[in-house]
Order: structure tokens, then C-alpha cells, then sequence
């Protein structure tokens, strides 16, 4: 148990509050941050046409291989990255700005953000030949990753994976099945959990390997959603992949996961809460188009989802924040993701009551509010509280990182 969280633990047991001590966080961009946004702002502007627009979706599915192409030229893909990697050596503000571009414009970043995490954690852990074979493919927009993490027993609990790799000489031989393996039917990579020392602890002999989904021996079969998403399950049968392959040390996997889920947690930013606050605006817009706005009550609901998308965008700054400046996070990225998701179901849901019946019209349908913005939410929001870690997953890493408090699972 850590100094800081031992502390908060004693202090809660003797009914006292936990200590915070937060630091002063700026929530807004720096100049040199802003100067990257009418890059940004003007490449959505110029290659999301109409026809582009109508073709998009917020999944998976919206992923596009020629805009995704031409972010990379543009610099606009990865834009921390360093340039041997086909960066542009951004900090991570600019990025947080660019990323805040992409959610204005609507653009899916499903394919992207599930890339870039990837990516980044092979730059962290992966040798340097998995480097120069893979990095520049990704940086030139050419090959997207899905994440193999999830099993049919285990769900949320990725760590009891069952999924077995044996090593074979400069092989591994893998076999298994992984559910949830969204953008895998799309994807080149699949950043896949893996069982190396069955003997060992749950935690323990697990291995991480980025494998080519074009491998024999890999089938993808469809799992269509009520959000209007297809996801995956994915079959692994005698998949022979070269060590080349493997991210991190052999039964050392899952502090490099971690890495992974701290990056998936951390937010991104400016982005956060985008959604929500598309929500917000969505339902304002109908009330005062539809005469509901004098209603104090009306207002009252309107005001309260408008200032939990705020709340969202802040958080997200905060745990961005903390990640950025390497200072230790104590759960802040666990509290962003479970806020955010909890609070947009619960104002998804208010929402969809306030505006009926004209909310429950999906997009392109004549009188949608906030063009199908609010039955979009109230599809999408549900499925926020289970990937990216479920909300129970995320109270028991506050508990256990913010409070210090035991382990609740072994």
C-alpha cells in the first residue's frame, strides 16, 4: 500500500475524508497547443463531405482506409509520435487539440484511438525489429489493431485469459477464442492476451503478442449489437506466430497490459465527454424549438446534463493531466472513464424521456432530435460502462489506487 493511499485509508476508516491534495491544473489550452487546431480544423472541413458524412458511423464500421491515409500525410494520424516514426513530434497538448477536432467533426476514432494505444505501448515495450516493421505501416495509415483481451468465462476480468501461446522453437503456437474483438473483420493486427505459464498466478505467465490477422488458423465470425455495432468473436486454432511478434517479456504480460489500460483510461483530453455534451446541446435545441424551454423544470434537467458533459470534459483534462506530466495517477483515469459512463447513461435515459416521443428517431428520420442525437445516445451509452474496463472494474481500481484500500478480487 502506497504512503498516499495508506493515509487515505486511515483517514476514511476513522471517519474522517480522504486527503486530496490536488495540484493547480490548467484546463485550457496553451497557445502553442491552440496552433495546431486550424490545421485540424480545416482538414475535416475539406475531406468530410457530404458524401463522406453520410457514410459515417460511430463504430468500427466508420473507419475509413483513404482518410485515414490522408491524416497520416497530413500529420494529423499520430501527431506525438516521434518523425522516424512518421510523427510529428507533437506534445501532448497539440495531439489533445487535434483529438478535440476529431470529435467536432464527428469523425469516428474507434479504429484510431484502439491503434494509437497499441502502438504506443509496442513503442514502449516491443523489440526493435517489431518497430520498424510495424510502426511506419501504422503511421502511414495503412494498418489499424483490434484488442484481443476479453474471453468468453472471463469478460471484464481479462487477466483469468485462457487463451494459450506454447513456444516452439522461434515460434509460439497459439490457440483460443476472444470475444468482443471489435474492428477485428477490418484490422491487420490483433494485440492479443495470452496464457504462457498456466501453472503460474492469475496475474502471472500471461504474454502480450501483436499478431497479424492474416496468420492461418485465425477465423473472425460477426456479433451484430443492439447499438447499431458489429463486434467480433475470434477463433485461434494452431496459430504459429514468430517471436518477432511478442510485446514485452515472456510471462510478463501484464504489466504491460496495464500500460495499455492506462493509456485506454487515461482519456484523451479535450475529447472527453464529447458525446455528452453533443447530448446536452441536442436536447437544449428541441426545447427551445418546441416551447418546452419556458418550463422551469424543463431547464432544471437541461442544465443538469449540460453540467455532467462539463464535468465529463474535466475530468478528462485531469486525468490526461496526470498522465502527461508522469505524475502518479491514483485512479484519476478510472474515475473519468466510470463518471463519464455512468453519467451519460443516466442523462441518456433523462433525455430520452424529456424529448419523447420525437427521441426515439434514429438519424435521417424527418423531426430527430439533434438529428437521432438523443436515441443515439441512449443505443451507445450502455456499451461505455462495459468496454474500456467494466464500471466494476473501474470502482475496485479507485478503491484499491485512490484509497488505498485491499484488493476486492483476487
Amino acid at each position: 500500500m502506497g504512503a498516499r493511499g495508506g493515509r487515505s485509508a486511515r483517514s476514511l476508516r476513522a471517519g474522517r475524508g480522504a486527503p486530496l491534495g490536488e495540484p493547480h491544473i490548467e484546463f485550457t489550452f496553451s497557445a502553442q497547443a491552440e496552433s495546431v487546431r486550424p490545421l485540424a480544423r480545416h482538414f475535416f472541413e475539406e475531406h468530410i463531405t457530404p458524401e463522406v458524412r453520410a457514410r459515417m458511423h460511430f463504430s468500427w464500421d466508420g473507419h475509413d482506409p483513404v482518410i485515414q491515409r490522408k491524416l497520416a500525410e497530413a500529420g494529423l494520424l499520430f501527431p506525438s509520435w516521434p518523425r522516424e516514426y512518421g510523427g510529428r513530434n507533437a506534445d501532448p497538448w497539440q495531439a489533445s487539440v487535434i483529438r478535440e477536432e476529431f470529435m467536432r467533426a464527428g469523425w469516428t476514432t474507434h479504429a484510431i484511438g484502439t491503434t494509437g494505444m497499441v502502438a504506443d505501448t509496442v513503442l514502449a515495450f516491443g523489440s526493435e525489429e517489431l518497430k520498424r516493421e510495424v510502426l511506419p505501416r501504422i503511421s502511414r495509415g495503412e494498418a489499424t489493431c483490434a484488442l484481443g483481451y476479453s474471453e468468453p468465462g472471463s469478460g471484464s476480468d481479462v487477466a483469468a485469459a485462457q487463451t494459450r501461446a506454447v513456444r516452439d522453437g522461434d515460434h509460439w503456437v497459439i490457440d483460443g477464442q476472444k470475444m468482443f474483438t471489435s474492428g477485428a473483420h477490418l484490422a491487420q493486427y490483433v494485440f492479443l492476451l495470452t496464457r504462457t505459464d498456466p501453472r503460474a498466478a492469475k496475474h502471472k505467465g500471461l504474454t502480450m503478442f501483436l499478431v497479424p490477422l492474416d496468420t492461418p488458423g485465425i477465423e473472425v465470425q460477426p456479433i451484430e449489437t443492439l447499438s447499431d455495432e458489429r463486434t467480433n468473436a475470434t477463433y485461434y486454432a494452431g496459430v504459429r506466430v514468430p517471436d518477432r511478434y511478442r510485446v514485452g517479456p515472456v510471462d510478463g504480460g501484464w504489466s504491460v497490459l496495464h500500460h495499455a489500460l492506462d493509456l485506454e483510461h487515461g482519456g484523451g483530453g479535450g475529447g472527453s465527454g464529447a458525446e455528452h455534451r453533443k447530448l446536452a446541446e441536442a436536447a437544449a435545441a428541441w426545447a427551445r424549438r418546441s416551447g418546452r424551454w419556458s418550463d422551469p423544470r424543463t431547464r432544471e434537467r437541461l442544465g443538469f446534463v449540460a453540467a455532467r458533459a462539463e464535468i465529463s470534459r474535466l475530468l478528462g483534462i485531469s486525468s490526461f493531466w496526470s498522465r502527461v506530466t508522469r505524475r502518479s495517477p491514483r485512479g484519476e483515469g478510472a474515475m473519468s472513464k466510470l463518471f463519464v459512463a455512468e453519467a451519460w447513461i443516466e442523462d441518456a435515459a433523462d433525455m430520452m424521456d424529456l424529448c419523447a416521443p420525437d427521441s426515439i428517431l434514429k438519424t435521417g428520420a424527418p423531426g430527430a432530435v439533434g438529428g437521432g442525437e438523443v436515441e443515439f445516445a441512449y443505443r451507445h451509452s450502455t456499451a461505455l460502462s462495459i468496454y474500456g474496463g467494466s464500471s466494476e472494474i473501474m470502482r475496485s481500481i479507485i478503491a484499491q489506487e485512490a484509497l488505498g484500500m485491499p484488493r476486492s478480487r483476487s
